[in-house]
């Protein structure tokens, strides 16, 4: 499974390649980003660098615990790379199929025998317009119909509910409360006067 991975991915890897690199581009010669900002290249280029400075001085400077041992045999370390040269092969042959590949330049007659007639122009124009009318009148009639609810009779009962729910919050029995405290208040302000 690894070996048929390593052939895709080399098969994938050089058709991106060819078809991405080598033909002519679909984009202008200047593009008009600017991505040469130092601002972005510097610790860019400086992680990298300390990543492979710092690399090397570790492992020349930390022996190794224990020996490596080299027991694989030869064919299956060059086995990876005999897949990755042959789907790199397989790749280019792909390639050259494509490019030798016939293209069949077919003639688009609209002629009133092969369009069924003006089938199609008078279905596909007023089947789509009927089904556009019917949307727009539900939709129209769904807009009345929440006005209707909201300025009519349901939301005039919501809103004098609201209303009366709120008026008698104020009528809570407090008259005697209010003329306890006016009785209190005038001989106070007479007595001040």
């Amino acid at each position: 499974m690894t070996l048929i991975a390593t052939t895709l991915t080399a098969v994938y890897s050089m058709r991106i390649i060819y078809f991405a690199l080598l033909n002519q581009p679909r984009f202008l010669p200047l593009s008009p980003i600017n991505e040469d900002n130092p601002n972005l290249t510097n610790p860019i280029m400086r992680l990298a660098l300390g990543s492979i400075f710092a690399g090397f001085i570790l492992t020349m400077n930390i022996p190794p615990t224990s020996m490596i041992s080299m027991t694989m045999p030869p064919i299956s370390k060059l086995s990876a790379l005999l897949v990755t040269i042959t789907g790199l092969l397989i790749a280019i042959e792909l390639n050259s199929f494509t490019n030798k590949s016939l293209t069949l330049n077919y003639i688009h007659t609209h002629h009133f025998s092969n369009m069924l007639g003006y089938f199609t122009h008078l279905f596909h124009r007023s089947y789509p317009l009927a089904n556009l009318q019917m949307g727009q009148h539900i939709a129209t009639m769904l807009i009345d119909l929440n006005w209707y609810e909201k300025t009519g009779p349901k939301g005039q009962a919501d809103l004098h509910s609201s209303m009366s729910a709120s008026i008698t919050s104020t009528h809570k029995g407090l008259i005697k409360t209010y003329f306890l405290s006016f009785i209190i208040s005038i001989p106070l302000i007479m007595m001040i006067a």
